[in-house]
């Protein structure tokens, strides 16, 4: 997919400063800097080859109308940012540049004095005074046009701070960004003036198409599953392979502590994706990263009968570039007899010997009634039951989507029960357990 990008070198009318050489913002954002760590072979690399950037073009410099005082943008005036990148805009198009045939502009200042980046377009730049970590570091980089591509910040699951996936590029300010292997300038402080990486999740690659599902080992949707699969680096497409598996919801990866991921351990990252936005799970253990032996499964509060899945790495081998993660899934297991003592997540739902029947049993005020597994309130019983299991959960979010979708499925099957001849006709029957024995009571 070709995504090309205008880039717009553009100075205040009171700062005259040329920092770099012009090679030099062609060598970060251009074909000329390939193979140099830069955002062509970035955007290559994360989308598994299918963005395509190859048509990015410097333009510039430009000199707007307006001095750096009249420039009120921040995170708390987001229109003073969109007005910046208007007058850009607006100078680039009355210099003869058609802004039509770009997939979106990054807006390169001979200064520090912004960084940020959206759908309408990115801001970056630098004073070339090495005093700190450049606005034009592939790390800062590779969020802002990820920004440009729709994507959002990252998080850790449970949390809904932003920046808290730390081997996602879309976390940045947290990240995992190791030193620039071309450009190696130190600040002050030692500390590299350029970064690269780290990658981007396999989540958020799904989310915008750019995940090779061909490379994918993806959930047959079974009710049982006992697997094993073999995965190669996320960003690794030379090598053969898997290099993610989608199970379930979630997405599962290999990563290692080479390229744009030079600082990110050997490890397996697990991550979902909710309402445009990718969360990193931990292990059992509360550990970001899964290591040989670390998983997660199906709580036990949670288990229906015996059910639920289970993720875990059984091996990481650094040396021939190649994780194995067992994957399972087993359905519920109906036992034959119902057991006949508490104490019972429901406490009012009471099971008996009625498997051979095939109904549900409910003790009300001491009498049993018998519903057939025909009948709509089998369906209700069942759904009411399921919000009784969701109390001890952990997770309030799983709470919250457990009785969400039992009370949905109540109101449908009541709605039913009300259409059916029970409550149409006087002579219907409820089988009633009296005295040991079943009998049929008048209605």
């Amino acid at each position: 997919m070709q995504t090309p990008w205008a880039i717009l070198l553009t100075k205040f009318n009171d700062n005259n400063d040329e920092p770099f050489p012009r090679l030099r913002y062609e060598e970060i954002f251009t074909t000329a800097g390939t193979g140099k760590w830069n955002m062509v072979d970035y955007f290559s690399d994360m989308s598994h080859g299918k963005l395509d950037l190859s048509g990015t073009q410097v333009f510039g410099w430009y000199t707007l109308d307006k001095a750096t005082a009249d420039y009120t943008g921040s995170g708390l005036n987001p229109a003073g940012r969109d007005e910046l990148l208007q007058w850009a805009k607006d100078k680039a198009t009355s210099e003869g540049v058609n802004l039509g045939d770009f997939h979106n502009v990054v807006v390169v200042l001979n200064s520090g004095r912004d960084l940020f980046g959206g759908l309408n377009g990115i801001v970056c730049g630098d004073d070339g005074a090495n005093s700190a970590l450049s606005g034009l570091s592939p790390s800062f980089l590779g969020q802002e046009m990820g920004h440009g591509y729709g994507l959002n910040h990252s998080r850790r699951e449970g949390s809904t701070v932003d920046y808290t996936d730390p081997f996602d590029v879309m976390s940045v300010d947290a990240g995992r960004s190791a030193p620039h292997p071309i450009y190696t300038d130190l600040d002050p402080f030692g500390q590299p003036v350029y970064e690269i990486g780290p990658g981007l999740n396999a989540a958020n690659m799904w989310s915008k198409g750019l995940l090779d599902m061909t490379r994918v080992w993806t959930d047959p949707g079974s009710a049982r599953i006992s697997t094993s699969v073999q995965l190669r680096p996320l960003h690794r497409r030379d090598l053969p392979g898997y290099l993610a598996a989608r199970f379930g919801e979630y997405f599962i990866e290999f990563r290692m502590n080479t390229g744009w991921d030079a600082r990110v351990p050997a490890c397996i990252l697990v991550h979902r994706f909710e309402k445009g936005i990718s969360y990193l799970v931990p292990d059992e253990d509360g550990n970001d990263t899964f290591r040989a032996g670390s998983g997660i499964s199906t709580p036990e509060n949670l288990s229906v009968l015996g059910s639920g899945f289970s993720i875990r790495v059984k091996s990481i081998d650094v040396a021939n570039e190649v994780a194995t993660v067992s994957l399972g899934r087993a359905p519920a297991q109906i036992p034959k007899v119902f057991p006949q003592e508490g104490p019972f997540q429901t406490p009012w739902i009471k099971w008996l010997e009625a498997a051979s029947l095939g109904e549900a049993v409910v003790i009300l005020n001491g009498t049993a009634v018998s519903i057939p597994r025909s009948s709509p309130a089998y369906g209700i019983l069942e759904n009411v039951a399921m919000i009784g299991s969701s109390h001890p959960l952990m997770s309030e979010r799983l709470q919250i989507s457990i009785r969400e979708e039992a009370m949905t499925n109540i109101a449908r099957l009541s709605q039913t029960e009300m259409s059916a001849p029970l409550f149409r006709s006087p002579t219907t029957s409820l089988h009633r357990k009296t005295g040991g024995r079943w009998e049929n009571g008048s209605s």
